[in-house]
């Protein structure tokens, strides 16, 4: 399913309109696209033509609570025409991962569960329940972890194929290999083995002590 889905938006991507179009035309587009999306694989969250507070920086961002996409008007003045496509895109498939686990790896949606920011703070999502902890270790460590995290580098690979089959040029590459782990600190087949060791790590403070948070 998510193959023939995916075959099918990149063909309602039209890159030769979107780069010539204005705001209006460019909101109808992503309307377009993320009514398809969501009419073919039952997504519950919205499309938002607002930013959020506080947030100046991203293309595209989902509501971590209601899991809506909010779209950065303003970024549109600036950069390349691919890049608020990519981020759209990159948003949406997180946006299907979450609503719909069923479809992916274990791995994806046990991701969707834990959550691991790049300064080491991390998420477990239980029902209606988020808990908060702080890992130990450096902001190197921990932004590979999530650029090489199954969410991630699922939904940055989905962006890139949507792009280049839909004939996009080397910005596509430039903004895949700007969200890809580089393996530094961690080989690419140590990747899931670093990411459970994390899940367990999370686990193991929750139980020994009260969540920092919960919300």
């Amino acid at each position: 399913m998510l193959r023939s889905f995916e075959d099918a938006l990149t063909k309602k991507l039209d890159l030769e309109r979107w780069s010539r179009g204005d705001a209006a035309e460019r909101r109808a587009m992503l309307t377009e696209l993320f009514d398809y999306a969501s009419a073919k694989l039952s997504l519950p969250m919205g499309l938002l033509f607002e930013k959020p507070e506080g947030v100046d920086a991203s293309f595209a961002l989902a509501d971590p609570m209601t899991g809506d996409i909010h779209i950065n008007e303003s970024r549109w003045r600036t950069g390349d025409p691919v890049d608020p496509l990519f981020y759209f895109l990159k948003e949406l498939r997180r946006a299907a991962q979450s609503a719909r686990p069923e479809l992916f790896p274990p791995e994806i949606a046990l991701n969707d569960r834990y959550v691991i920011q790049f300064d080491g703070t991390c998420y477990r999502v239980e029902d209606e329940w988020v808990s908060l902890v702080k890992l130990e270790g450096s902001e190197d460590y921990f932004t590979e972890l999530f650029l090489a995290s199954p969410c991630q580098t699922d939904a940055n690979d989905f962006a890139l194929r949507c792009l280049k089959n839909a004939g996009a040029g080397r910005r596509a590459d430039e903004l895949h290999a700007m969200w890809a782990p580089g393996y530094h600190l961690f080989p690419k087949e140590k990747a899931r083995e670093e990411f459970m060791n994390a899940v367990r790590e999370i686990d193991r403070l929750l139980s020994e002590e009260e969540p920092q948070e919960k919300s």
